[in-house]
């Protein structure tokens, strides 16, 4: 019950906490809130959970423009934000990091226009085209990586990617930037 009631606490905003004091906290059930869960601790809770994210995983599994286009964007938005940004690219989304494949991503059906429209209206806006973003992400310090066991299950080479500098990591190491409680994690 204690921890339910700190759980719930924890969610009000610390100088709301300053103001009030345990004698105004009612019983709740049988049990009483104990003087051993002071209000400090609760503040140090809720400062605790209020910890800014300092690190942006992104997943980028699709192949198609309209979700290489965000991953990009916000790879980039972060990274100039102050954030350690790490993009793994995996299955389709390899497209964008392979020699050969990259001049054939598409928008996807749901978008409902064809490549030669988006590319009009990417120009039309002033936006960098899907290789440009690659190069900006990385000038800009975006950690770019392919997906080994990608890699593997459909034989491309180090030698075939559009840089032979990208690093070729596999589960484990995604896994070890998505564990890190400083890191948001997204799957795009």
């Amino acid at each position: 019950m204690i921890k339910t009631v700190a759980n719930t606490l924890i969610s009000i905003s610390p100088a709301f906490l300053k103001k009030i004091s345990e004698d105004t906290l009612k019983p709740i059930g049988r049990n009483l809130f104990r003087k051993e869960l002071t209000m400090s601790v609760l503040i140090s809770m809720q400062e605790q959970k209020q910890v800014k994210k300092n690190k942006l995983v992104l997943v980028v599994s699709k192949g198609t423009a309209d979700a290489i286009y965000p991953a990009f964007i916000l790879a980039t938005t972060a990274v100039s934000q102050g954030m350690e940004v790490f993009m793994y690219f995996t299955f389709g989304g390899m497209k964008v990091l392979t020699k050969d494949t990259r001049d054939t991503i598409e928008p996807s059906k749901d978008l409902g226009i064809d490549k030669g429209t988006l590319q009009s209206l990417v120009q039309k806006g002033g936006m960098p085209t899907i290789p440009q973003m690659l190069e900006m992400a990385m000038q800009a310090g975006v950690h770019i990586n392919a997906c080994s066991p990608t890699m593997k299950l459909f034989g491309t080479t180090k030698e075939s990617l559009v840089s032979t500098e990208i690093p070729v990591v596999g589960a484990a190491t995604f896994l070890e930037w998505a564990s890190d409680p400083e890191a948001i994690t997204l799957f795009i």
